[in-house]
């Protein structure tokens, strides 16, 4: 059987639900965008910069952090983290079980309730996190939080979680470095009103966007921060592209104009040794998404 068609389940940390792991090609979300919103694209598809990568913020710890993801100049812009779009992404603080510390990363809302992710901001080496504090944040960081909620259903790829460490499967097992955060409720939905649709990216979205929570810097950290490049490849389970990014960043949404909205098409998870990197949305991706998306 050929790779990318074989094992494309999902685990969870609790008991799955009835209709999961039975989806086997996906849908296209159109998501909800607010009623008074409006998008003001500014995205450059000729932006190109060389430089370093993003490295994942649980594979370094704070101290150790270098300025990957820069491509030349710093071309990352803090935004209104309580406007349209980038009210949909949120940070995260996963605790890890046994002691094991914290670790923080970045989501972004594709339902009432089901929050994605990079698989590593919430997998480890001993399993799941025991928890994880999700928190829409105010203008920046000098504002009081819109609202926090703390989530322990918890979703990411089977394959993720047999290969993140088996250097055999290469790049923890990349390819699978997704998840989801469930949350209990519908009570930080009702304060943001919207969350993002998403789709498999054509050959015509060269522009990307993305915008996450930065830890690598003590001024940017608890900020929210957006960067625009290019997409340089791709193939259908990788996009590769020149937007800067940071530690903290892995989870963040890689956004594309579409139909007067933005549009997901990836996840940001890591640097590629020469471009950024993300999973691309492809049919099994929205699969997984699909069924995630009803949990509750």
């Amino acid at each position: 059987m050929a790779q990318h068609d074989y094992d494309f389940e999902s685990i969870g940390s609790d008991s799955l639900k009835e209709f999961e792991n039975k989806t086997t090609r996906g849908t296209k979300s159109e998501g909800k965008r607010p009623a008074e919103h409006s998008v003001e694209y500014g995205m450059n598809p000729g932006i190109v910069r060389r430089g370093f990568n993003s490295i994942s913020l649980r594979r370094l710890p704070m101290s150790m952090f270098a300025r990957f993801g820069m491509f030349g100049k710093d071309n990352q812009t803090k935004v209104d983290a309580t406007e349209y779009p980038y009210r949909c992404i949120v940070r995260l603080t996963a605790t890890k079980n046994g002691g094991g510390g914290q670790v923080e990363g970045t989501g972004f809302f594709i339902s009432k309730r089901c929050i994605i992710t990079a698989a590593h901001n919430i997998f480890f080496e001993d399993g799941f996190a025991k928890q994880v504090e999700v928190t829409l944040s105010g203008k920046d960081k000098s504002a009081y939080p819109l609202g926090k909620a703390v989530a322990t259903t918890l979703r990411c790829m089977k394959r993720y979680a047999e290969d993140r460490d088996n250097p055999v499967a290469g790049n923890y097992g990349s390819d699978y470095d997704y998840g989801a955060v469930i949350l209990p409720d519908d009570k930080l939905f009702d304060i943001i009103g919207s969350y993002f649709g998403y789709d498999t990216p054509c050959i015509s979205d060269t522009g990307v966007e993305v915008a996450g929570y930065p830890t690598d810097s003590w001024k940017k950290k608890g900020s929210q921060y957006k960067a625009e490049g290019e997409i340089k490849d791709r193939n259908d389970y990788q996009l590769y592209y020149t937007t800067d990014t940071e530690g903290g960043q892995s989870g963040s949404p890689v956004l594309i104009p579409r139909g007067g909205d933005y549009v997901v098409a990836g996840v940001h998870y890591r640097d590629s040794g020469k471009y950024n990197q993300a999973i691309c949305v492809n049919e099994k991706v929205m699969a997984k998404w699909n069924e995630w998306s009803k949990i509750t």
